[in-house]
């Protein structure tokens, strides 16, 4: 009937409308009778709707029997908790935790579910070979079955976790997840039970997927068991994460920590660094581990003394669940199964700014120790100790403790020192034997001596001078750190030892005069130490002071030097005269300061506060010396209270400024734009760009050499207006960063690794 009326209608068509009315025709006649039959047959189009998921009901213990043939399919699926026994042919299953059907699945069931209707080969099959993407019981081989229902009976575990494919792992874990995002089954056996997985396969397999999947669901579990609940899982699953933490995961427990009301921790805060783009990622971290979390824990807790209070925004995190489940993530899965709502502390960054400051800093102050570690030669116990900041320095932990106690109980002790020469405390830190000391050797035994708990004196790093290799030295208990005037008062103290001792006698009231003028100025217990030990071996030895004079004298800026010579004068008159040997030093010391050599003289006759002073016209064994004209002589000389003040308070002035001019930073930082300047014209490829300007140019002469002692590299420091130790920390923290290992290392001489460099063009260039 339909073709008939078909044809009709195309008959039609052809006659109004010509070739194109058959076509019309055939196509409303097409559509016009499928409308007819669907009205007078009764019956419907096809839905396109997938057919009804399975469901699932509980059981407790079962033995599930094959489905007869022909009998009706079923679409229910049973679950069995843990610990309820499931038989499946011949092997007995006692662990539950499992779905088991009696029927095949449709499209998107149950992966997990074990049929038990399917045949089982009596030879398990190999447990490496692999079951292939989104496994399914199903699916499988036969022997494959076999293998799996084996591993399930044996209670999920081998003898070697890593002979074992993933897909064994997956296929059981896919019903652990149905369970808990489709029917809201939160219990402990579950979550248990994935981090128990965890612990024997996650160490034996590398995979990645394997650990964000297993512990995004014990994640989502433990959540669901509330605030405390979660507090007292989440340690677990942090713990899987090792280095490389998941910042998805940091969010639910700064969420728990926020809720809480409880402070974040320096295990936490790492973590979090680890994750923040502003942290830097350097070989530091690894290399120096335990001493990296020394470090950190130490300075995170002098930043936040109680750990940081975590906030969150107003507007709560939206986290989504990624299943792994192919029935999870097509089908069975609601939107709403799959995400939670949690307080978003992430949003407010804001709180840890301070924390990539503080990350940072750790791997700058532990390059040095990092590179020392990484060489791996022997004997650098002593340099890696060193090279650590003195934060995690312990005396009782230095590799030569036990050396230096013995050495101390055989020194000559003398109120409260120990005497000791340079060059037996050279040798035991490793220093080889030179008549002088450079000066950086000497501040490395300063270092040294400093690290076991102890002070030296003279110490370099305050005086300047270089030691020599049979200098008497004073060792002395160390007692904190020296506030930052004590480099000025050293040089003021060696010029006075310098007058002092030029007759042969350092007399008492001349020292006493001394801390008379600076004891304003020395506001630290430590920085006494030092000046009194220093005072004591100068005392005993003054020609160390009176061979300083020239290299203390350029330490002096120029616009204070004529009052530094007023103060060295009431010094000399301390004990109410002048010899003509101090009056010798005074010129010497005036000539050095490149002022006028009769200064001395013409202050003693200007100044009224040097009216009493007497200058002695002979001295013992020595030619006659002169007279200072028109000064009356006295026995005595005396300064009032009034006079006395007035020059402390000038003093304390110009130990303020000779202070600031001393600091090693502010020295170089007035030199920063010079060496800037010279470094417009450096040119150097891309890798080399993170350089800082200023120190491009003696970058470019260091890397022409293999090697070079400590004196070369110093010379080229000073040449560029820098710091010998920092333009060797920037080098190093710079090759770090962009090389991935230290270019310089401190071995007795600065050794040059070039190899590391990665362009032949850069070393034709700086030639």
């Amino acid at each position: 009937m339909l073709w008939v009326f078909a044809f009709s209608v195309a008959i039609a068509g052809a006659i109004f409308y010509g070739p194109w009315g058959v076509l019309v025709g055939f196509t409303a006649a097409a559509i016009f009778g499928k409308i007819l039959s669907i009205l007078f047959s009764g019956r419907k189009p096809k839905s396109k709707t997938p057919p009804p998921l399975p469901t699932a009901t509980e059981s407790v213990s079962r033995t599930a029997s094959p489905t007869r043939q022909g009998a009706s399919r079923k679409t229910k699926i049973e679950w069995h908790p843990a610990k309820s026994p499931v038989r499946v042919a011949d092997i007995e299953i006692h662990h539950g935790l499992i779905y088991t059907c009696e029927h095949r699945l449709d499209y998107l069931g149950e992966p997990s579910a074990i049929n038990t209707t399917l045949s089982i080969a009596r030879i398990a099959d190999d447990p490496s070979n692999d079951m292939g993407y989104y496994p399914s019981y199903e699916s499988i081989t036969p022997s494959q079955r076999r293998t799996y229902l084996e591993w399930l009976a044996n209670g999920r575990t081998d003898s070697d976790p890593s002979s074992r494919a993933l897909g064994y792992l997956f296929l059981f874990f896919y019903g652990l997840e149905r369970r808990v995002l489709f029917e809201k089954d939160y219990s402990t056996a579950i979550l248990e039970e994935i981090l128990r997985l965890l612990a024997v396969y996650g160490p034996a397999v590398k995979s990645r997927s394997l650990r964000n999947y297993f512990l995004q669901l014990a994640n989502f579990t433990a959540w669901h068991t509330g605030i405390e609940g979660y507090r007292q899982v989440w340690p677990s699953i942090i713990e899987f994460e090792g280095d490389r933490p998941s910042e998805d995961r940091l969010r639910f427990i700064f969420a728990n920590l926020f809720q809480r009301g409880e402070p974040l921790d320096w295990t936490m805060a790492y973590r979090l660094a680890l994750v923040n783009e502003d942290c830097r990622k350097s070989v530091v971290v690894s290399r120096a581990r335990e001493q990296f979390w020394d470090l950190f824990q130490k300075r995170y807790y002098e930043l936040f003394p109680s750990g940081l209070i975590l906030q969150a925004t107003k507007q709560e995190s939206l986290e989504k669940y990624t299943a792994a489940s192919s029935s999870l993530l097509y089908g069975a899965a609601k939107n709403s199964d799959l995400c939670l709502r949690i307080p978003n502390v992430f949003g407010l960054r804001k709180q840890f700014s301070e924390i990539p400051t503080l990350w940072n800093s750790c791997i700058d102050d532990l390059s040095g120790f990092s590179r020392v570690v990484s060489s791996k030669r022997s004997g650098n116990e002593v340099k890696a100790w060193l090279s650590l900041p003195s934060e995690l320095r312990k005396p009782d932990s230095h590799p030569l403790r036990a050396e230096f106690d013995t050495l101390l109980s055989g020194a000559h002790q003398e109120l409260g020192y120990f005497f000791i020469q340079t060059g037996t405390l050279a040798d035991l830190a490793g220093i080889e034997k030179r008549g002088k000391l450079s000066p950086a050797q000497s501040r490395e035994l300063s270092e040294f001596v400093d690290g076991l708990g102890f002070s030296l004196a003279p110490d370099a790093r305050f005086t300047g001078v270089p030691l020599t290799w049979d200098q008497e030295l004073i060792l002395f208990t160390k007692d904190g750190e020296p506030n930052e005037q004590l480099p000025a008062l050293m040089s003021l103290l060696f010029l006075s030892v310098a007058i002092a001792a030029a007759d042969g006698v350092i007399e008492a009231e001349e020292m006493a005069r001394f801390n008379t003028l600076v004891e304003p100025e020395v506001p630290s217990p430590a920085s006494w130490a030092h000046l009194r030990a220093t005072q004591e071996i100068l005392r005993r030895d003054g020609g160390v002071a009176t061979r300083s004079v020239a290299q203390v004298a350029k330490r002096i800026p120029g616009s204070r030097r004529e009052f530094v010579l007023k103060v060295l004068l009431h010094v000399a008159g301390a004990s109410g005269q002048i010899g003509p040997d101090e009056m010798k030093a005074l010129r010497k010391i005036a000539r050095a300061f490149e002022l006028d050599a009769e200064l001395p003289v013409r202050m003693l006759q200007e100044d009224a506060a040097f009216g009493e002073v007497q200058v002695s016209a002979k001295s013992a064994g020595r030619r006659e010396g002169e007279k200072i004209p028109q000064k009356p002589i006295h026995e005595t000389f005396r300064l009032d209270a009034e006079r006395i003040q007035a020059l402390t308070a000038e003093t304390r002035e110009v130990l303020a400024l000779l202070s600031e001019v001393m600091v090693e930073d502010d020295v170089e930082a007035s030199a920063i734009s010079v060496a800037q300047a010279s470094a417009q014209s450096v040119s150097l490829p891309d890798w080399a760009q993170a350089l800082e300007p200023r120190f491009r140019a003696a970058f470019l002469e260091i890397i022409n050499f293999d090697a070079m002692d400590e004196d070369q590299f110093a010379s080229v420091a000073t040449k560029y207006h820098l710091m010998p130790d920092n333009l060797f920390d920037a080098i190093n923290t710079w090759s770090d960063e962009v090389l991935g290992d230290f270019l310089l290392e401190r071995d007795g001489e600065i050794r040059v690794f070039r190899n590391l460099l990665p362009e032949n063009e850069l070393l034709q260039a700086a030639a």
